[in-house]
């Protein structure tokens, strides 16, 4: 089991809010009325995090390559065609809906009105491009689509996936990241993620910090933060100490032995979860491959860790729910 804290800086109503790993930024970015002003003139609101890992993929940023998806699709530059809510409802994000067509066939109908953020149309070449980066042999991950046999356009927002025999999770399984959509036209997905997310890339420093500024047309609703300054410290006594000082508005995993402390504190906030995972081990294969871990979610992979604690700092309001 997996128990997740939240502590952020923020004054807000009691107003349900239920957040998982992958949805920190997204959810606190979109809700908070005001955050960090950099200064009395500019008024500029910047949300400040501080995570205990980023991407570790030798500095790519792609979403195609190994795990780097969870890290940008966390940080609010790319989105999936399908994602699950609060409560594990499987719902549609850049589609529209679906249907099953019939025992191997599944139509997907794309949302309309959406544009990556180097003004590209999100629209069935977009999500073919997308999909077949991964479904690519040479991806190191496309095994774990094998069961997807082709990907078709039948219209400019209608795509039909095609598997290899009966595939129930398979809409579950576009949830996943490493799915996430990306801008055909993009020049380098390595160094500037093009997504259709609320958040454009600015800077990377691998291992050390994430930038981020919010996209002003964005098809769900600007950003109530101008800005996103994503640090990665692998020291959880360093994290616990920038979220009590108060130089970031949300820490990941603090020091377990402050917790007591930092719920008694009242300028924040803790928010736990707590995920299933299980865990098969294999007695007949290779060492390099004996132990698998697998989310409770088809080909969901989670990235909150055993005891995981997040937590924000209080200070501004919050208003509505996501």
């Amino acid at each position: 089991m997996h128990i997740g804290v939240l502590m952020v800086k923020f004054n807000f109503p009691k107003i349900k809010l239920s957040i998982s790993a992958i949805a920190v930024i997204l959810i606190v970015a979109l809700l908070c009325a005001g955050c960090v002003d950099t200064g009395e003139a500019s008024k500029e609101k910047v949300l400040r995090v501080v995570f205990n890992e980023g991407p570790d993929t030798g500095g790519s940023l792609d979403p195609a390559n190994g795990w780097t998806g969870w890290y940008v699709h966390q940080a609010g530059i790319y989105e999936t065609l399908f994602y699950y809510d609060a409560d594990m409802n499987l719902m549609p994000k850049l589609a529209s809906g679906y249907k099953q067509l019939n025992d191997t066939e599944w139509e997907i109908q794309l949302r309309k009105g959406v544009t990556f953020h180097d003004g590209t149309k999100m629209d069935a070449d977009a999500v073919l491009f997308s999909l077949n980066r991964v479904l690519d042999p040479s991806n190191s991950r496309s095994s774990e689509y094998s069961f997807i046999k082709d990907v078709q356009k039948t219209g400019d927002y209608t795509i039909v996936i095609e598997t290899n025999g009966t595939c129930a999770p398979l809409i579950s399984s576009l949830v996943d990241p490493i799915m996430s959509i990306v801008s055909p036209k993009a020049s380098d997905l390595d160094k500037e993620p093009v997504g259709t997310g609320p958040f454009k890339f600015v800077s990377f420093e691998p291992s050390t910090s994430l930038e981020l500024e919010k996209n002003p047309d964005y098809w769900g609703g600007e950003a109530k933060v101008d800005r996103v300054l994503i640090q990665y410290n692998k020291d959880s006594t360093a994290r616990t100490m920038l979220i009590k000082s108060g130089d970031v508005d949300i820490a990941r995993d603090p020091l377990q032995s402050e917790y007591s402390a930092l719920k008694n504190n009242p300028n924040i906030f803790l928010m736990r979860s707590t995920a299933r995972k299980l865990w098969i081990q294999h007695l007949k294969e290779s060492p390099a491959s004996r132990q698998r871990e697998y989310s409770q979610i088809p080909w969901e992979r989670s990235t909150s860790r055993p005891h995981a604690e997040k937590g924000f700092r209080k200070k501004s309001s919050l208003s509505g729910t996501h």
